[in-house]
């Protein structure tokens, strides 16, 4: 969302370090031209592409760039920072020796005027109005998984034609749906899990999330992610096609 004649601020760090992390070289809080003062952030080049472009490629390395991807939202949180934007526009992808990697940009967003946060409807926590926290930045995420295997968002888009109001509505009530042919596991599980409409019942961390996706699957992870999918469908939560 978007406030006329308000520009959106990155609140940048310098001291962050990740590979997986655009790093902001300099910060100049104030920076005047044409007799207007503007916030700069100086950042490093990233020869990349846009998630998108790169999107089919993705879907054949997903695991590598899934587990790069969490280890960089997990260190932002490790550095007391929330993203609160997260989506795949905030997403670069480079390559390098035929592997793809992301490169997250434009965290800890907020609008120069009133401090007020910029967000995305489409990757809305149900809680948001109560604040941003790590279980909004992991409701994003799943938004992002889902996306990633589906080509779509999985409450719906502007895009789409829907209001900025239905969509945040059908991320508080409309059932998640599941097709299973095309989410494989362990992504249907941590989809399933991040999507939970009570943030009490998310994962706590980003690195909860990372031993789910490096664990092997077995009868039993099986079993408890089918349990947790008979769960959701009996509290009209999720629908599996």
């Amino acid at each position: 969302m978007r406030i006329e004649g308000v520009f959106p601020i990155s609140n940048y760090k310098t001291h962050l370090k990740h590979k997986n992390i655009v790093k902001c070289l300099e910060i100049k809080p104030k920076v005047l031209f044409q007799e207007n003062e503007y916030h700069l952030s100086i950042l490093e080049y990233v020869n990349a592409s846009k998630f998108y472009q790169s999107l089919n490629k993705i879907k054949e390395q997903h695991f590598t760039f899934v587990s790069e991807f969490f280890k960089a939202i997990s260190y932002l949180h490790d550095n007391n920072i929330i993203h609160g934007d997260i989506k795949s526009d905030n997403i670069l992808v480079k390559q390098e020796n035929n592997q793809l990697y992301p490169v997250v940009m434009d965290y800890s967003t907020f609008f120069a005027e009133g401090g007020q946060k910029a967000v995305t409807p489409e990757y809305l926590a149900p809680e948001y109005h109560e604040g941003f926290s790590k279980q909004t930045d992991i409701w994003a995420m799943g938004c992002l998984l889902f996306e990633i295997f589906n080509n779509k968002h999985p409450f719906g888009s502007r895009k789409e034609g829907l209001t900025l109001n239905q969509i945040i509505a059908n991320s508080k009530s409309k059932p998640l749906e599941i097709t299973l042919q095309q989410i494989p596991e362990p992504y249907r599980k941590i989809i399933v899990k991040s999507l939970q409409k009570d943030c009490q019942k998310r994962y706590k961390t980003v690195h909860e999330m990372m031993i789910d996706l490096n664990k092997k699957p077995t009868l039993f992870t099986r079993a408890k992610a089918y349990s947790l999918y008979l769960e959701k469908a009996i509290t009209g939560n999720l629908i599996i096609k």
